[in-house]
């Protein structure tokens, strides 16, 4: 394989030699009469451009001209201004016969200022900043004519300024030999074009009749190389030559649809992902690359897009080469004329990649390789395109063949297993009577079963509904809570019938009231069971016995729950958190103790949060001491809106997302609400918690919610 490569390779670099001919000595007449004229070039480099012409004459022997060094002046790309200046002999019969001639024509300004007989400076501006019907000399090479007398010496001055690579293959030809030489070059050159546009119609035939993607792909490539082409070598001036916007953007825009043409064609056509996923990554990154180039055409300068599209270039063909021979070493056979293909190309490639960036000399090689690696690429790789058809009628054909066998083999064993198969069904049909005999029987009995289950559950349903009436019992009428505060509300609502949280409330002696949320461990019949401990705790504590300090209360509360549940003996932790506040009306005091749990009060537009001891009632840490704190709130100052709550709203899951509501949006609903009359308060609560629970979250907790006005 590496000698095929390397024979491929050695034949590309000599075909241009033998397609356009030898390249001729630098600034060397034809060889007929290569003594007829003779010159010595050298040149100057400037930053800026603040020299004249006249600036140049008149000093030109003390400017730090310095000879070319070089047959064809390559400087590959650069931002100063070259002036080259040309000492030129007439020692020919003839004095009108000959040209000078700059072969690379996307220079984009280039003046030859040359003295007349009367020693005049004559100015020709040419290059592809001037429009095409605008020059001195209508050809697609940068052409001035000379009138030199014959025997004398003309010194002609040069200026140079564009933004793509600073190529100067100068040549003084006789016109005879100048017009000989651009027939052959361009009969050369329209066999070359010929070839591209035959295959690059082909190729869209063949797209539009099997309409296999490869091919459009392929088509991108191929129009992307050969706007390139034309565009650099100055044929595409004959199209839109007068378009000097257009001219030069071109050559970046066509370097943007070849790589992307190319990648994009390489990514399909050797399945890429598949047989080389290591470097397919590195096709897709061109891909956007050539892209991003199309675009970068019209937007960004043309010396910074052509060193990008240049390098870009040279990085496609490597990536495309190597990424051929990885699927063809997998074992990818469609590879083959692929690989082929680019090598060829990649040869005439690297070269006029090298030559841009000065990096070789500018001659007939490293000027027209690519273009005879081009048609040869173009021409392999629909080869490729055609031998991976027909790699892929084989293998159809192939696998239709095996499908075809598989097929009349499982014909066959499928013939036997049906017989096997009926045998057995019908085994198993009679299994299947005997079975759905039993599973009669079994299913009567499971209705027995499911009866009683029923009636069973209509019991304890009937039982839990008569605790509820209890429980309703036990706790305070609203009418009555209502005679000792200005206004008053109770958002109940358990989650299981019976509930955990309840509410408390006594009068006391006509001057105190007090008034707790409970929340006992549980819901449900077990929860409803601990609110009937608390509430007789906290009738006998305040009603019968006469406390009214509220930390005191709570202290009793947690040894009577210890005492009834006998916690000390059977380690029980259940206990319940509340909030409890006593109101004495004459000194217009609120006194308030909290077990975990907290009161919020509103008082001039104002929210406080009064936190609850870190203690339950009862629970866990039974042996450590436990000691509640008393807060006090005047409401001497004027009235005061009160609330006091279980964790079962603020726990509630809900919204969007499936979030607990949270004690924060529990705190900035009711200070939204607060001016509000209660009942109002209690409707906006309960329309919140409804909305909340709309995208289908069952209640988790029982809810209870007190709110009241004092002052």
């Amino acid at each position: 394989m590496l000698r095929v490569l390397i024979l491929w390779m050695v034949c590309i670099n000599l075909l241009p030699a033998v397609a356009f001919g030898q390249n001729q000595p630098f600034l060397i007449t034809d060889r007929l009469q290569e003594q007829s004229v003779s010159s010595y070039t050298d040149y100057l480099k400037v930053s800026a451009d603040t020299l004249s012409l006249n600036n140049i004459v008149v000093n030109q022997y003390l400017l730090p001209f310095v000879p070319t060094g070089m047959e064809n002046i390559n400087f590959g790309f650069s931002k100063n201004i070259f002036w080259f200046r040309l000492r030129v002999v007439n020692r020919s019969s003839v004095s009108n016969k000959w040209v000078l001639e700059s072969s690379y024509p996307i220079i984009d300004s280039l003046t030859f200022f040359i003295q007349d007989a009367a020693n005049q400076w004559q100015t020709f501006h040419t290059g592809d900043m001037v429009p095409f019907s605008q020059r001195n000399f209508t050809d697609r090479r940068l052409v001035l004519p000379l009138d030199i007398p014959v025997g004398q010496e003309r010194t002609i001055f040069i200026r140079l300024k564009t933004e793509s690579s600073i190529l100067m293959p100068l040549r003084i030809k006789h016109q005879d030999t100048f017009y000989q030489t651009n027939n052959i070059a361009e009969l050369a050159y329209g066999i070359y074009y010929g070839v591209i546009m035959v295959m690059l119609l082909y190729n869209l035939f063949i797209f539009a009749s099997l309409r296999d993607v490869n091919y459009l792909y392929y088509c991108i490539s191929i129009g992307g190389g050969l706007m390139f082409f034309s565009a650099t070598n100055g044929h595409a001036l004959y199209l839109w030559g007068d378009s000097v916007w257009w001219a030069n953007k071109a050559v970046p825009f066509a370097i943007g649809m070849l790589t992307f043409g190319s990648a994009l064609f390489a990514c399909s056509f050797l399945e890429a992902k598949k047989y080389a996923r290591r470097v397919s990554a590195m096709l897709l990154f061109i891909k956007y690359s050539g892209v991003l180039l199309l675009l970068m055409a019209f937007t960004v300068p043309y010396g910074v897009v052509v060193r990008i599209g240049a390098a870009l270039l040279g990085l496609n063909s490597i990536t495309i080469l190597l990424t051929g021979i990885l699927c063809w070493r997998s074992g990818y056979q469609a590879a083959r004329f692929f690989v082929l293909a680019w090598a060829s190309y990649l040869v005439g490639a690297l070269l006029i990649v090298f030559r841009n960036f000065g990096l070789l000399p500018d001659s007939f090689i490293t000027g027209h390789s690519v273009e005879i690696g081009n048609v040869t690429e173009v021409i392999l790789l629909s080869l490729a395109l055609g031998d991976k058809y027909s790699l892929m009628r084989r293998e159809k054909a192939a696998a239709q063949a095996e499908a075809l066998r598989i097929q009349k083999e499982a014909n066959e064993t499928l013939e036997q297993r049906v017989k096997e198969r009926t045998q057995e069904l019908a085994e198993a049909n009679e299994e299947l009577n005997n079975t759905i005999e039993e599973l009669d029987i079994t299913n009567t009995r499971l209705n027995e079963i499911n009866e009683e289950l029923a009636h069973k559950n209509a019991d304890i349903t009937s039982s839990i509904n008569y605790a509820n009436r209890i429980q309703q019992a036990m706790l305070p009428r609203i009418e009555q809570v209502k005679t000792a505060f200005n206004d008053f509300f109770v958002l109940f609502r358990p989650r299981d019938i019976v509930s955990g949280d309840f509410y408390w409330f006594s009068r006391i002696n006509g001057r105190y009231s007090a008034i707790a949320a409970v929340d006992c461990t549980g819901h449900g019949v077990p929860g409803a069971f601990m609110s009937m401990i608390g509430n007789e705790l906290l009738h006998e504590i305040i009603d019968t016995r006469r406390e009214l300090r509220p930390d005191v209360i709570l202290q009793q509360m947690h040894v009577g729950i210890k005492k009834v549940l006998r916690q000390d003996e059977t380690f029980n932790q259940d206990g319940m958190d509340l909030a409890l506040c006593v109101i004495d009306h004459e000194e217009k005091l609120l006194q308030f103790s909290g077990a975990k749990n907290s009161l919020i009060y509103i008082a001039n537009r104002k929210l406080h949060h009064i936190r609850g001891s870190r203690f339950s009632i009862g629970g866990r840490d039974l042996h450590n001491k436990r000691q509640y704190e008393t807060h006090q709130v005047s409401f001497a100052a004027g009235e005061i809106c009160c609330y006091m709550f279980s964790d079962g709203y603020a726990d509630q899951f809900g919204g969007e997302e499936g979030k607990k509501f949270m004690f924060k949006k529990l705190k900035n609903l009711l200070f939204d609400i607060h001016h509000l009359p209660m009942d109002e308060q209690l409707q906006a609560l309960q329309n919140a918690l409804t909305d909340w629970q709309r995208y289908r979250y069952h209640q988790v907790d029982d809810i209870l919610v007190i709110g009241f006005k004092i002052g």
